[in-house]
């Protein structure tokens, strides 16, 4: 299957889905969605748990706090992710790691 953009206007912001191969990767970005400072974007490489699917979520909302995760499945297929915040004045904090979601 072709690959395809989707581009969707938002109240605030815009919004950009890109799906490639049937839903096999997904790739979003949307800016502004609350308030002029904010973002989020992600990708995911693949669906199910084959061998290096990657995925990665990260949102900034206007008062500069970060907020994601990101990770991968292992060679057993068992999912590894981190959760993370990171503030403009408190820095960088790992709030949850390892297996699943």
């Amino acid at each position: 299957m072709n690959p395809c953009i989707m581009v969707t206007m938002m109240a605030s912001g815009l919004l950009f889905l890109l799906t490639v191969s049937d839903a096999e990767r997904t790739l979003y970005h949307a800016q502004g969605h609350q308030g002029p400072n904010s973002y989020k974007f992600g990708y995911d490489t693949g669906p199910g748990q084959g061998y290096n699917r990657q995925f990665r979520h990260e949102e900034r909302d206007d008062y500069g706090v970060i907020h994601g995760k990101y990770g991968y499945f292992d060679k057993y297929g068992k999912p590894i992710v981190v959760h993370y915040r990171a503030h403009p004045y408190h820095g960088f904090e790992v709030l949850k790691g390892g297996a699943g979601y």
